[in-house]
């Protein structure tokens, strides 16, 4: 049983306090002591704090039928275990800005849909959303010139934005991490239809400016 198999790896690190307490942590362990305990349960707390804090950060109204609606507490226990589950502090306040615009826009209702972008942004970390923010400015700081495709276009600042990306947030191997960004459905690779050197470089997509909406709820309101 798995109780048991964790009971006798306890026993194999008996004179190994720290691995001892490491597994304590694991479900079906034994009892985790007070100190550590307490450690956790601040940790857990503050964490709480900053998702409700957020959540009062603005003028969402909180009726009896939406307390009472099902859908709407799915959206709930999900996101809020979610936040429980983050460590950087800007994030957990991007999750409860998603609960929030799905209660001015009222499409909580769309289970589907909301799982979908939870999903997106407890998968990406601060720093990948964060690089994305990054490119989306310097889009905009550069659009089309005429007749240019999005490669040519991204060739006027692709490297300053490497550069202040690097920089401000420590990325060492640069195309591997961008190529891996491309994961989430907000960062589309150029490919080689452009007949050019596209490694790592991309554009952010449209379903990037609905997690945009998101994380920069309040700045916008």
């Amino acid at each position: 049983k798995y109780m048991d198999i964790v009971a006798i790896y306890e026993n194999i690190y008996q004179n190994n306090i720290a691995l001892r307490t490491l597994l304590q942590l694991i479900p079906g362990g034994s009892s985790v002591d007070t100190a550590l305990s307490g450690t956790l349960s601040l940790i857990k707390e503050k964490r709480r704090k900053e998702f409700f804090d957020e959540l009062a950060n603005g003028n969402i109204e909180l009726t009896e039928d939406i307390i009472k609606n099902e859908d709407f507490l799915h959206c709930f226990f999900i996101t809020h275990q979610a936040a429980l589950r983050t460590r950087k502090t800007e994030k957990i306040r991007f999750l409860a800005r998603l609960l929030k615009r799905s209660l001015e826009n009222e499409t909580f209702s769309n289970i589907d849909d909301y799982e979908e972008m939870l999903n997106i942004l407890d998968e990406l970390s601060y720093r990948e959303i964060s690089i994305l923010l990054l490119l989306d400015a310097y889009e905009a700081k550069y659009p089309h010139a005429p007749g240019e495709n999005d490669l040519q276009r991204a060739y006027h600042f692709w490297t300053n934005f490497e550069n202040d990306a690097s920089k401000n947030f420590q990325i060492t191997e640069w195309d591997t991490f961008m190529i891996r960004l491309s994961r989430s459905g907000c960062y589309e690779l150029f490919t080689g239809i452009y007949h050019e050197d596209t490694r790592g470089k991309g554009k952010t997509t449209p379903f990037f400016q609905r997690i945009k909406e998101i994380v920069t709820l309040d700045e916008n309101s």
